[in-house]
C-alpha cells in the first residue's frame, strides 16, 4: 500500500515574547497542515504551537500534532503509538489497526507501520520558523 504526503500549508497568527525564569524566548502562533494519503484516502494532519508548556512557564513554540484542531482521529491514534506497540501488536496497536481498516479496508500491520513512519517524517520536517514572516525569525 502506497502512503504519500502532500506539501504543507500554513496560517501564521502572531509572535509573542515570553519572559521566563529560564530565559526569554519567542513563541510563534502558527497552524501548519498537510494531508497523508493512503491509496485514494486523504487524512488531514494539523500541527499547532502552544499545545504543551515549555519549562512549566510558558506555552511551547514547537509544532505538534493537534488533537483538537482538525487532525483526523485515526492519525491521532497512530501518533500515540510507539514503534514498539506496532512491532509487538499491543492492544492499543490492535485497536488502531481496526480503526485503520474502517478507513482503508485492505490495511494490515505493514500499512499501520508505514502510516506511523509518514507521521514521524511529517514531524521531523517541521520547523516553526519556516512559517513565520522573515523579519520575526531570530538569526
Amino acid at each position: 500500500m502506497k502512503i504519500t504526503r502532500t506539501s504543507f500549508d500554513s496560517n501564521y497568527h502572531f509572535s509573542q515574547t515570553i519572559n521566563s525564569p529560564h530565559g526569554d524566548y519567542v513563541r510563534h502562533e502558527v497552524d501548519v497542515w498537510n494531508h497523508i494519503k493512503i491509496g485514494e484516502v486523504e487524512l488531514c494532519a494539523m500541527y499547532q504551537t502552544g499545545l504543551r508548556f515549555k519549562d512549566f512557564v510558558g506555552l511551547s513554540e514547537e509544532l505538534e500534532l493537534s488533537e483538537d484542531g482538525g487532525t483526523q482521529p485515526l492519525l491521532i491514534a497512530v501518533d500515540r503509538l510507539s514503534k514498539g506497540d506496532i512491532e509487538t501488536h499491543s492492544e492499543d496497536a490492535k485497536s488502531t489497526l481496526e480503526l485503520l481498516k474502517k478507513v482503508v479496508p485492505s490495511s494490515d500491520w505493514s500499512t499501520l507501520e508505514l502510516l506511523k513512519n509518514a507521521l514521524i517524517e511529517n514531524g521531523d520536517s517541521l520547523c516553526v520558523e519556516h512559517y513565520v514572516p522573515d523579519d520575526l525569525v531570530k538569526e
